[in-house]
């Protein structure tokens, strides 16, 4: 196929680039640096200390990366990663799930707060003398 170049045999071996694997697991190469600087992903390095990740790496660093994104802090990927702690992992997505509920629960109550007339009155009552006429007028035009 015209304009489509395929990596050489060698380059195969020695795995993915940096680039490569940051574009499949949807992050980027600063990423990935940040993961290997903590310890979680370890590239083998090529002539020019190019980073190659092989099957297992990738795998390794997919994994971090869905971590991550589910926001399990980088300490407990660490300790699931290096002690292969799948019930550890289990425990803290539960517990990320309970806290991101509690969150919305939260968030809901507030915006039936806001969403209130109690809300507005009060709003009226705090604001000085000259602002409450105006407040008045302008909610008399929104509310129809």
């Amino acid at each position: 196929m015209a304009g489509t170049r395929r990596p050489s045999r060698r380059r195969d071996l020695q795995g993915l680039t940096i680039t490569e694997l940051a574009r499949l697991a949807g992050t980027t190469a600063r990423a990935l640096r940040y993961y290997e600087e903590f310890g979680l992903l370890t590239p083998h390095r090529g002539g020019r200390q190019e980073r190659f990740y092989s099957p297992a790496s990738a795998g390794k660093a997919l994994q971090v990366v869905r971590m991550r994104r589910l926001g399990v802090p980088l300490a407990d990927i660490a300790r699931i990663v290096k002690e292969g702690d799948t019930g550890g992992l289990r425990r803290i997505i539960e517990e990320r799930l309970a806290d991101v509920e509690s969150q919305r629960e939260q968030l809901s109550a507030l915006l039936d707060r806001l969403k209130t007339d109690e809300t507005a009155g009060w709003m009226r009552e705090a604001a000085p003398r000259g602002v409450d006429l105006a407040f008045r007028e302008a909610s008399d035009v929104a509310l129809g």
